[in-house]
């Protein structure tokens, strides 16, 4: 579908604006970038509520985050069960309060990207590395899963009661775009909103919904419930 995307250099400096596939150097220098308007915005005063354009929102969950998990910071938990590391803090769905501890961390993730040894990190791992100081040990603070999944823990969800329980989706752990449509359609979550008859429109075209190869009756098989024994 394609994003409108504003760079200004001077708000975030000079940026490689090519070959910014992800992982590479170039992909990096633009995620720590975030980083810097993050800080802006925080400098004025503002609460930030930041998402990745691949955030998938299953329903509003504004009041949730920013004021029912009552904490002045809260971050998606990055769960990978096939790494051994997989509790970080996602920098692709975040609230932070105008608090000056907010701005200190953000403030210690950038300071820590201009050391050389550091150089290459992306925003999450500078995040995640600041966290370790116990200076920011209270802004680590996660949402709640299956609620607020990202992609590897979603192809980890066992049932679909636990599929229809997730609220937003960082479609992540995908290797393109495509993959991320396949991801969504698997678990019938590429919609947009319902007609009053309470039917689905999708938001994507039925030519390429099919070009994608997938259907609604593609849905994957439920695992069975295991139930012990009295």
């Amino acid at each position: 579908r394609g994003y409108t995307s504003v760079y200004s250099p001077d708000l975030v400096g000079d940026l490689p604006l090519e070959g910014g596939q992800f992982n590479s150097g170039n992909w990096k220098a633009l995620v720590r970038a975030k980083l810097e308007v993050v800080t802006q915005v925080l400098d004025l005063g503002f609460n930030i509520f930041f998402t990745d354009v691949d955030i998938v929102w299953k329903e509003n969950v504004m009041y949730d985050v920013t004021k029912g998990l009552n904490h002045s910071s809260v971050f998606l938990l990055d769960r990978d069960p096939a790494k051994k590391r997989n509790s970080e803090a996602n920098t692709g769905f975040y609230y932070l309060k105008a608090h000056q501890k907010n701005r200190d961390l953000v403030g210690k993730a950038l300071s820590l990207g201009k050391r050389k040894e550091k150089s290459l990190w992306d925003d999450q791992k500078l995040v995640n590395f600041a966290f370790k100081s116990r200076n920011f040990k209270e802004q680590r603070n996660l949402m709640p899963q299956p609620e607020y999944s990202n992609g590897c823990m979603l192809k980890t969800l066992e049932s679909w009661e636990e599929v229809r329980r997730v609220k937003a989706l960082h479609a992540n752990c995908s290797i393109n775009k495509k993959a991320k449509f396949m991801m969504l359609c698997l678990y019938d979550m590429w919609y947009c909103k319902k007609n009053e008859d309470g039917t689905i429109v999708r938001d994507v075209g039925e030519e390429e919904f099919r070009t994608l190869g997938c259907e609604v009756k593609d849905l994957p098989e439920v695992k069975p419930e295991v139930v012990e024994e009295v």
